[in-house]
């Protein structure tokens, strides 16, 4: 009988990973590890990469899939080289010569200068972006049986638009339709890359069953030329949320603004940002992490495509808006700096 460890087992992708791998392997034994409390019997407690592994773990597995990971962009480096680098060095202890690896990583691994290659943050746009391309550097040079899984940006299912948690891209929909985002800081044409989360594992899971002898295979899932742009995005989400507040017969939402990174740091945010309130700062912190990925003026390529992005895009927004009727029917809050 085989034996699969999965780390990050209650994340947004690890969650649905699990149950792939139950799909796929109903005879397996198949151990899930995560630094969250989880119930269930098959997730064990394990802070990795800051801990050894429990007892428990010590055996001889088949498969290792880590989707163990923080996916914060505004970590320091040494949080980052902890939470994603160090968490990858760990399962060295646990890992034969017969063991296959599946690592997953992030589309965005070549950072501004096309290759993962570089040790300078310098050439990346956040330290998150920079720790996984390490990480990848010590998996390959590790586990002589591995396999690279690269996704971009994480959205909902394709079949109902369901995730484990909203963050990420749904960080913005919210900002932008409470009034927490005055505007968006970004490109209308700009490539937004997306991936459903069922997709994402369904190849995870293919890549326990590669090929790996004769060295480490690399899998990127993108949109390609299909991904939705940044205005596709916004249009979409007013148009679904409007919809929704007509049936309670609200008045509809007028659009947020998209303001290019230009503008907004040489006409706006110096002339504001010594009269915002805490929370206003906290909020404009947070939505300038997205920036490097909504202007993106090419779209990232894969060796595996996310067909009909457009209408994953649509089906997660219309699951997103059912599931937060408060957002939705709330009065967009007046950003007033005085």
């Amino acid at each position: 009988m085989q034996k699969i460890l999965l780390t990050g087992a209650t994340g947004i992708l690890g969650s649905e990973v699990l149950q792939a791998l139950h799909r796929t392997y109903p005879e397996a034994t198949i151990v899930g590890v995560s630094r969250r409390r989880a119930d269930g019997i098959s997730i064990h407690p394990w802070h990795i990469g800051h801990e050894p592994p429990p007892e428990i773990l010590q055996t001889d597995w088949d498969i290792i899939v880590n989707c163990a990971a923080s996916t914060r962009w505004n970590m320091s480096r040494e949080d980052a080289i902890r939470a994603n680098v160090d968490s990858v060095r760990a399962l060295e202890a646990l890992v034969s010569p017969a063991t296959r690896v599946v690592h997953v990583s992030t589309a965005f691994v070549a950072g501004l200068r096309g290759s993962h290659e570089s040790t300078e943050l310098s050439d990346y746009r956040n330290t998150y972006e920079w720790s996984k391309a390490a990480a990848e550097r010590v998996a390959v040079a590790t586990f002589t049986n591995c396999a690279i899984v690269r996704p971009p940006l994480i959205v909902g299912r394709r079949s109902d638009g369901r995730i484990a948690r909203y963050n990420g891209l749904y960080t913005c929909v919210r900002a932008s339709i409470t009034g927490l985002a005055p505007a968006l800081v970004g490109d209308e044409r700009a490539y937004v890359d997306i991936a459903p989360v069922d997709d994402v594992a369904r190849l995870v899971v293919d890549a326990t069953r590669y090929s790996l002898t004769s060295g480490p295979v690399v899998r990127t899932i993108a949109c390609g030329s299909g991904a939705p742009t940044l205005g596709t995005i916004v249009e979409t989400t007013y148009e679904i949320v409007n919809d929704r507040r007509r049936l309670l017969g609200l008045p509809e939402l007028e659009r947020v603004p998209i303001v290019s990174t230009e503008r907004w740091n040489r006409f706006y945010f110096p002339f504001i940002k010594d009269l915002l309130r805490p929370n206003q700062m906290r909020a404009v912190d947070l939505l300038n992490e997205f920036g490097p990925y909504l202007t993106m003026s090419s779209p990232l390529s894969g060796e595996v495509a996310v067909p009909r992005a457009v209408d994953v895009l649509r089906q997660c927004l219309k699951t997103w808006v059912e599931d937060h009727p408060r957002a939705v029917a709330a009065k967009p809050k007046v950003w007033a700096v005085l």
